[in-house]
């Protein structure tokens, strides 16, 4: 649970911050939940079941090509790597919300093409990974290793 993913956004701007929850049986995510506290949108995900906007199911974002996309990434964090230039030089633009929240549901809602990030906490990626697997998305460490909800660790 992150009871408030965003800090810096609520303490700063009172927006784009929200409470995160993940239950994991046996080490499969079963449910999974982001709350946007200032839309008042309870997104949820069900194993089996798939993702869910204030009750009610949503589709999986249509794909699109990098050169069309709104990719999320920290730029003060990884503008010195070849990851972040690439994605400077080839997607349509760059965006950065300032909490994990925030960027996934634009990735949900296919408004971002992707969410990037070099160094995430388990509970900032652990809601995440049942969301994508019932949109069938792709988020993977930059290893190409699945998660193992330990520690720091990369995702996209």
């Amino acid at each position: 649970m992150d009871p408030i993913d965003g800090t810096a956004n609520f303490l700063k701007q009172k927006r784009d911050y929200g409470i995160m929850l993940a239950y994991f049986q046996s080490g499969e995510p079963k449910l999974s939940y982001l709350y946007d506290i200032n839309a008042d949108d309870l997104y949820h995900a069900m194993a089996g079941e798939g993702v869910f906007l204030n009750g009610k199911s949503i589709e999986k974002p249509l794909v699109k090509k990098l050169n069309t996309s709104l990719i999320a990434i920290d730029a003060q964090r990884t503008y010195k790597t070849a990851y972040f230039q690439y994605c400077a030089n080839y997607a349509f633009d760059l965006r950065f919300m300032g909490s994990t929240l925030a960027d996934s549901i634009r990735v949900i809602n296919g408004n971002f093409g992707a969410t990037i990030n070099d160094s995430s906490d388990p509970w900032d990626r652990a809601p995440l990974i049942l969301f994508a697997k019932e949109l069938g998305l792709v988020m993977t460490q930059f290893s190409g290793h699945p998660h193992s909800l330990l520690g720091e660790e990369s995702y996209y």
